[in-house]
């Protein structure tokens, strides 16, 4: 997404989609991942040949979408993974142990 204004163009990285490989079928086909105080943050979906994980990077942070993900958020990047890495997880590698 980019918005222009007064001729100049500020770019804001909105979302991610990342291909998960994996041979593993998880029980759904669609799970929602939230962020820390359990506001909606993104999807995994099932697809061909594994998993599509869509994280809306402003709600990771903000309660909202209005205003872009921004090279001042990059700073929380670790949170965001952190997050987004334990409900992976704890999708994934709970089916290895049952």
């Amino acid at each position: 997404m980019s918005r222009k204004k007064k001729n100049r163009v500020y770019v804001g990285l909105d979302a991610l989609d990342i291909k998960v490989d994996t041979t593993k079928i998880l029980e759904k086909n669609y799970y929602t991942f939230n962020n820390n105080v359990n506001d909606e943050i993104g999807h995994l979906q099932a697809v061909k040949d594994g998993y599509l994980l869509h994280l809306c990077l402003p709600k990771v942070l903000r309660k909202d979408n209005t205003i872009p993900f921004c090279k001042e958020d990059f700073k929380h990047i670790e949170n965001v993974l952190a997050c987004v890495q334990t409900q992976l997880e704890s999708l994934f590698v709970v089916l290895e142990y049952k």
